[in-house]
């Protein structure tokens, strides 16, 4: 069995963190005091002899043990795949701005096919859905979106806290219904001047009653 300097030393060379790190005056204080409360918890008397003649090993192991938790907890963390979806909703006092619905990371890896399938039951042009790409290029500034892989894809050394940007799914949404609706704008407007009644009826009867017949195009600026 090591003496105890011995056993304090290999200690010592085993801590996952530099002493630096745990021994500043206000952690070492905090440990003493643990260790010294940790002394005072009642023992049976077959074990009281370990707890007078070892009260040097408490600061150390503790030390050990606090950084080894440190390094397993932060290890965890690297290894948790973030996600657009958090599950946490708009909170009320926000939904006129922002939008209701599910708050969504728009810098997680998902966030596209995430944002594709919560906008999927609105109907586009079948030949022009790279609409919803547009969308996710110009609103959430992401650049070269696409529908397989991840999107975005995520920096060398993470996401910048500025780029870190969440969205409601409500807020999503109304984006991809306006760009709906410049598409089939579009494209009555192309079906019309080349004289394809039935491809400009087909369009007309996806937009709202009260813009049909209208002669001007909204401002669909992601065209």
């Amino acid at each position: 069995m090591p003496f105890p300097d011995d056993l304090d030393d290999a200690l010592r060379r085993a801590d996952p963190l530099s002493e630096m790190a745990l021994e500043s005056p206000p952690i070492e204080a905090a440990l003493n005091e643990l260790g010294q409360h940790l002394l005072r918890v009642p023992t049976s008397a077959s074990h009281a002899w370990r707890r007078t003649k070892r009260p040097w090993l408490t600061r150390r192991i503790l030390a050990v043990s606090l950084a080894s938790f440190l390094v397993v907890g932060v290890a965890g963390a690297a290894s948790v795949v973030l996600k657009a979806r958090t599950g946490q909703q708009q909170p009320a006092q926000y939904v006129s701005a922002g939008g209701p619905g599910e708050i969504l990371r728009t810098w997680a890896p998902d966030f596209c096919k995430v944002a594709l399938s919560v906008s999927s039951n609105i109907e586009y042009p079948s030949s022009d859905e790279n609409w919803r790409l547009r969308v996710l290029a110009f609103e959430n500034q992401i650049p070269n979106p696409n529908t397989t892989g991840a999107c975005p894809v995520t920096p060398p050394g993470g996401t910048p806290y500025h780029r870190q940007v969440e969205v409601s799914t409500g807020a999503e949404r109304g984006w991809f219904a306006m760009s709906a609706f410049c598409a089939w704008v579009s494209d009555y407007g192309h079906a019309k001047k080349s004289g394809n009644t039935l491809k400009a009826s087909k369009a007309l009867a996806k937009l709202p009653t009260p813009w049909r017949g209208q002669q001007y195009e909204p401002n669909c600026h992601i065209h």
